[in-house]
């Protein structure tokens, strides 16, 4: 698949991606993207290189470039990881078990139901044994 190369700069404004321009050149759209970010107006960027096929006529479209304002990218590299370190266990991360309301009422109610049985027992067994007198 051969063909010329096309660069769409793309900004998010008013809710919605908007084309900005098409440059022939990848460090061109590069440049003019990150212009348009440092503007007022769009919150964020992308450029998107397109290849027509000459012999096809097929498109394909990959975005190369995104950024938004204010969010700062993490960099993308791999843990390193030193040879005795592969034997070695990785501490046990403990979770926050989260305490259920719901688990926390069933009990109250159980209790309370207990305690209120027991207490309309004694009375059953005061009512008996004063009632016999």
């Amino acid at each position: 698949m051969s063909g010329k190369a096309s660069y769409e700069v793309q900004s998010f404004k008013d809710g919605g991606w908007k084309i900005e321009t098409v440059l022939g050149d990848k460090e061109d759209a590069l440049d003019q993207a990150r212009t348009v970010l440092e503007g007022r107006f769009a919150k964020a960027v992308k450029v998107i290189e397109e290849i027509v096929d000459e012999d096809t006529g097929d498109i394909r479209a990959k975005i190369i470039f995104k950024e938004e304002k204010g969010v700062k990218k993490k960099p993308r590299h791999k843990k390193i990881v030193k040879k005795e370190d592969k034997d070695a266990k990785a501490p046990a991360v403990r979770k926050k078990k989260k305490k259920s309301s719901s688990k926390a009422l069933i009990k109250l109610v159980v209790i309370l139901g207990g305690i209120l049985l027991g207490m309309v027992a004694l009375v059953f067994v005061y009512i008996e044994t004063f009632s016999k007198q």
